[in-house]
């Protein structure tokens, strides 16, 4: 495997740094009162002392991150008229297979390439623009911690964010990559945001297997889905639990999984599958998944100054193993000199003599028989038969992380060899670094991408609110596709309601601003805090400037300019009742 050097060394660089930060307190309010009463004995809702926050506010490296970082550009774009992001959204909400959806994606990627690019092309560009982007303002009181406590005495520490509202709405679950908790989500933060603030859901980022916090609360040591899947599935049922206080928020359950927490996903759409019933989760999305396990983790660790190198990160990451495999103490820097890994093999052949490391996870689940040792149970495709609900795969072609030709073609053509009818399908772009989407492709359809792909497996549909305002007569009626339009949505800390202004431009150069203020009844969001914080206006703007739509209509003779944005709709048209 190629790696670009300077984007590794930032990666890691900016990984340790990010590891060693303190984390800031969060007060009680009653925004997290309301968190925390869907708490149980199987989903505990913890206590506010701190909250999530993958960049710091104080101190040197703060300073330093303050000049570096910036926040991501949720301004909408304008495209021309074949390439109208809209459009593109109904298209692929309507597609309820991820076969069509895939087909609809490579079609208006390919259409609108030069529209929808940035220009940030290389691997050490895609990596440093990516370690930029600033999520400061995540620890806000929309958010919670949260410990799961699934079958077989597994823990594991999660993130809860819900709207603040008792509607039923799609829930998404974000397993995390390698090493990945929920102090330190920094690579898939960018997934939390489009979907939770931009979109209609409620959210639940639980961490890795391999993640420091997940090692110290359980037993032995394992990785990828031969773990990950019986959990994921675990985590459904109690989602669909209706003992259980949080399920009456629930209308559809979707897991999204970036990089190795996308490899559970092929194992819970198979295990989910062998239950028999209906399925308990609705659809599944994997970003730059790993599909390959062996292969990719060898492919990483192989002899030589880079797999090396990755060999002594992921010591750094699993200090725990140490104390639980004797013979990862018995060597050391002198096979690191040797420039021969010896730590991640180790660690894998204990995970394999260990397997299963929580007999009790699987108690009530129906196993394929093809699951009995740990690489049996690392790579699915043997069982991966009659899936219920749509699979789909987004990789990036330049990623060595997670080669492609090892996981996302090695998946096509699995599926290929096994002629299979299954509803998986893979798109891959030709731009990105390991899913660094939000960086090689404009953010607004980054996020129309995500949201449209997990929405087209719900059950239920927008609820449109409309506000016309009357610009005045600037033009005739047959000119109104000469009519163009620049938003900005602002939301100051003096200020009750966020601001809208629409910059209209009328042929011959004349433009008109017309200002309007937003009701915070009106966005996706119940703001239940007297006063608002940072990071609560930041999400009103997130969301105002992925929702907000600007159409011109004529009315009676008249040129008006029509403001429209859609918010998720009550109801009960709930696949599990």
């Amino acid at each position: 495997m190629k790696f670009g050097k300077r984007s590794f060394w930032s990666l890691i660089a900016g990984g340790l740094i990010l590891g060693l930060l303190p984390l800031p307190v969060v007060a009680q309010s009653p925004q997290q009162d309301f968190l925390r009463s869907f708490s149980s004995p199987r989903f505990q809702v913890l206590d506010a002392k701190a909250s999530p926050a993958p960049r710091p506010k104080e101190g040197l490296v703060g300073m330093v991150f303050d000049v570096l970082s910036q926040k991501p550009d949720f301004r909408p774009r304008a495209f021309s008229t074949s390439c109208q992001l809209e459009d593109f959204e109904k298209d692929l909400m309507s597609q309820k297979s991820s076969t069509h959806q895939s087909e609809t994606i490579k079609t208006y990627v390919n259409r609108c390439r030069d529209e929808l690019e940035t220009g940030v092309t290389g691997r050490y560009q895609n990596a440093f623009q990516m370690l930029r982007l600033r999520f400061d303002d995540l620890p806000h009181p929309f958010m919670r911690r949260v410990d799961l406590h699934l079958p077989g005495d597994v823990k594991l520490h999660g993130l809860l964010a819900l709207k603040g509202d008792l509607q039923t709405r799609p829930f998404v679950v974000l397993r995390l990559g390698i090493f990945g908790n929920i102090e330190e989500f920094f690579a898939e933060s960018f997934v939390f945001r489009q979907l939770f603030e931009q979109g209609p859901f409620n959210m639940l980022v639980v961490e890795s297997t391999t993640s420091k916090r997940y090692l110290a609360n359980n037993p032995a040591f394992s990785l990828g889905g031969a773990l990950e899947g019986p959990q994921n599935l675990q985590i459904a049922r109690l989602l669909r639990d209706p003992k259980e206080p949080l399920s009456q928020l629930v209308e559809t359950v979707h897991f999204v999984g970036m990089s190795l927490g996308g490899h559970g996903l092929f194992h819970v759409a198979a295990l989910d599958s062998h239950q028999g019933g209906l399925p308990l989760i609705n659809s599944h999305l994997g970003l730059c998944p790993v599909v390959r396990l062996r292969d990719t983790v060898y492919d990483a660790i192989r002899p030589g100054l880079e797999g090396t190198f990755v060999d002594a990160w992921f010591s750094h990451r699993t200090p725990a193993l140490r104390v639980r495999v004797p013979e990862l103490r018995k060597e050391g820097w002198g096979t690191w000199w040797r420039l021969q890994p010896f730590y991640w093999r180790t660690a894998l052949d204990y995970a394999a003599r260990s397997f299963p490391t929580a007999p009790g996870l699987t108690a009530d689940i129906k196993l394929p028989s093809e699951t009995k040792s740990f690489w049996e149970a690392s790579e699915p495709w043997a069982w991966f038969k009659d899936v219920k609900s749509p699979v789909l795969v987004m990789a990036t072609r330049q990623d060595e992380i997670v080669p492609v030709d090892l996981n996302a073609q090695a998946l096509v053509k699995e599926l290929y060899t096994k002629k299979s009818t299954e509803d998986v399908s893979v798109v891959v772009l030709d731009r990105g670094y390991h899913c660094t989407l939000p960086v090689a492709y404009h953010w607004d359809f980054t996020s129309a991408l995500l949201n449209s792909s997990v929405l087209a497996s719900t059950t239920k549909s927008f609820e449109v609110k409309t506000k016309d305002l009357e610009v005045g007569q600037l033009v005739k009626p047959e000119d109104l596709g000469k009519m163009k339009t620049n938003v900005d949505v602002s939301w100051a800390e003096d200020r009750p309601f966020p601001m809208v202004k629409v910059w209209v431009q009328a042929p011959g150069g004349l433009t008109t601003e017309v200002p309007v203020e937003i009701p915070r009844s009106d966005l996706d969001f119940r703001f239940l805090n007297p006063e608002l914080s940072e990071a609560e206006r930041t999400m009103g703007v997130a969301w105002l400037s992925r929702n907000l739509k600007t159409h011109f209509v004529e009315q009676d003779g008249r040129v008006l300019l029509r403001l429209s944005w859609s918010r998720w709709s009550a109801g009960s048209n709930s696949l599990r009742k």
